[in-house]
């Protein structure tokens, strides 16, 4: 098997249980599955780091600001994190920028935006902002959930707002040249 198939079986392997989780959970249950077993979701840690489940599994939920949506992390270039390489993608989108938003994502990385065709590849993901940038009003997004596999796979989960609709988002991430990029991208709205 080669290299490649195998970062694509571990993202796969990733995907499975993060997509039943994101439509479990986007019910309004308040539940994430952990392990085998779905529990309440404990309380947001404090600003001074996770609780002992979040440092097990891995998981990171950073505090929501009094508005509702997530502190953004630094912005700029770097993606030094799953959640830093989501943020450069919202960032470019707000900037109307297709060029930065398809630069968030790896060489053959996949959108797949409800009601639009699915971009595979750099150009593709470019002609596909483009024109969802140019019918968009601008979005507030909430960061739900972020999990890292190794130091190589993630996937970040996030909620967005545009006006009265609700989107859910899904980005699986992988690194690419030692930063984390976009590999795939889904969006939905909840029924």
């Amino acid at each position: 098997m080669s290299t490649k198939s195998q970062a694509r079986a571990l993202l796969l392997a990733a995907v499975v249980p993060a997509m039943l989780v994101t439509g479990c959970a986007a019910g309004g249950t308040n539940m994430r599955l952990t392990g085998a077993v779905a529990s309440p979701t404990p309380p947001m840690p404090s600003e001074s780091g996770p609780t002992p489940a979040e440092s097990e599994t891995g998981m990171t939920s950073p505090m929501p600001t009094e508005s509702g949506t997530m502190s953004p992390e630094p912005s700029g270039t770097e993606m030094t994190s799953p959640r830093a390489a989501v943020q450069a993608y919202f960032d470019a989108a707000k900037a109307g920028d297709a060029d930065k938003a398809a630069d968030a994502f790896t060489s053959d990385g996949m959108a797949a935006i409800a009601g639009k065709p699915t971009a595979d590849g750099t150009e593709a993901l470019r002609k596909l902002f483009e024109d969802e940038f140019k019918a968009k009003a601008e979005r507030t997004h909430t960061f739900d959930e972020t999990r890292t596999f190794g130091s190589e796979a993630a996937f970040v989960r996030t909620t967005s707002k545009e006006g009265d609709e609700t989107y859910r988002e899904f980005f699986l991430l992988k690194k690419a040249d030692g930063e984390w990029k976009i590999d795939r991208f889904m969006d939905n709205e909840p029924t």
